[in-house]
């Protein structure tokens, strides 16, 4: 519901950095011309994601969220976010009539063209949350850290110690109080990147996890 997908970005964006406010977001006026310039209606979930946080600088850290007016069409898909490096894109399908569609994944052919089309085994809403905590453990939060083959009891500790706020294919990102801890799943191996508003955060997480980590 659409109620719901507010609630989630403004509790995950809370649980990184603080309280969204008007200038976090693009302008209903904003998101109307792309809509105009596009010819189709960005989804309802991926639309709120912009109205209440999409202009906040954590959206472009590392991946970027495309602004309005460079959102795109391509190979059927509305292109609303792009790799660090630009040579992966996320989208949904222009055809979806979801409020919640999914989102897809693609890479940059040579010609600039998108290559096929693959799933990311998740919501729009559940992406954009998901995606959020990404930025903040690349960078987006002063104080980070990770830790490699990370071993079943340390990732029962964060399911249990932190709320799940978001998931992809192969991410799940979970946050609360200015601390922040991604699980990264590479085949069989699963691994821990974390970051926290303050030195300590960190610490704690490290703490709560029962793991040493590498500062990064």
């Amino acid at each position: 519901m659409p109620g719901e997908w507010r609630a989630l970005y403004r509790k995950t964006f809370e649980a990184i950095l603080r309280k969204p406010s008007s200038r976090d977001g693009y302008s209903a006026q904003t998101v109307r011309r792309a809509e105009s310039r596009l010819g189709a209606k960005l989804p309802r979930a991926l639309r709120d994601y912009y109205l209440l946080i999409g202009r906040h600088a954590l959206n472009r850290v590392f991946n970027q969220l495309l602004a309005p007016n460079r959102i795109e069409i391509s190979g059927g898909h509305l292109v609303f976010q792009e790799e660090n490096q630009a040579v992966v894109v996320w989208g949904t399908k222009v055809s979806s009539e979801a409020n919640d569609p999914a989102v897809f994944v693609a890479n940059i052919l040579n010609d600039g063209t998108t290559g096929p089309w693959l799933p990311e085994k998740a919501r729009c809403s559940q992406f954009l949350s998901a995606m959020l905590c990404w930025q903040a453990v690349c960078g987006g939060l002063p104080h980070r850290a990770c830790a490699e083959r990370v071993g079943k009891p340390a990732l029962q500790r964060v399911k249990r110690c932190w709320p799940l706020l978001g998931r992809t294919w192969q991410l799940a990102a979970y946050a609360s109080n200015g601390k922040v801890v991604c699980v990264v799943k590479d085949g069989k191996r699963s691994f821990l990147e974390v970051a926290g508003r303050t030195e300590k955060d960190v610490t704690a997480i490290e703490a709560t996890v029962g793991l040493e980590m590498v500062a990064v």
